[in-house]
């Protein structure tokens, strides 16, 4: 299972925006940092989808994103091994992986359901790159913590 703390920062971030797997990895890096190597990252995206939390897919030949029609082992072994031209994090170095484009998530009803039912990440567990000064948030949330220790 997804840690909390992720899994609130993932979902609140694909309510913008879909999502690479260099921003999975991103997110990761900082939120979960002792599980944040790609097979750890990909097994949070495995999760994720599993749950019906997010769809899984790729640009299409006119640059729209296109949910892909396979399954969700299928889905991820495009993303370990790459898929149209695009490396997979078991053939790609870090600098690869940032900007990998082999795959964007996207949020689905449920997921925003569930981000619903979590709330605002950064209300409920301060902003992670509040030493960040290009990265901090723009509004006063709580510090950060380094574990969910909600009442």
């Amino acid at each position: 299972m997804t840690d909390i703390r992720l899994e609130n920062f993932l979902l609140s971030s694909l309510a913008e925006d879909w999502m690479s797997f260099g921003e999975f990895l991103f997110f990761a890096g900082r939120i979960t940092p002792r599980t944040s190597a790609p097979p750890d990252v990909a097994e949070v995206v495995r999760d994720l989808a599993t749950r019906g939390l997010i769809e899984l897919g790729g640009w299409s030949d006119d640059g729209r994103f296109e949910v892909w029609d396979v399954s969700v082992d299928e889905a991820l072994h495009r993303i370990a091994y790459g898929y149209q031209g695009e490396a997979g994090y078991l053939n790609g170095d870090t600098e690869v992986l940032g900007r990998t484009e082999v795959f964007r998530a996207n949020l689905t009803a449920l997921g925003e359901e569930r981000l619903s039912e979590l709330g605002d990440p950064y209300d409920n567990y301060g902003d992670p790159w509040s030493e960040v000064p290009h990265l901090r948030i723009a509004r006063t949330v709580p510090p950060w913590r380094e574990v969910d220790d909600r009442p």
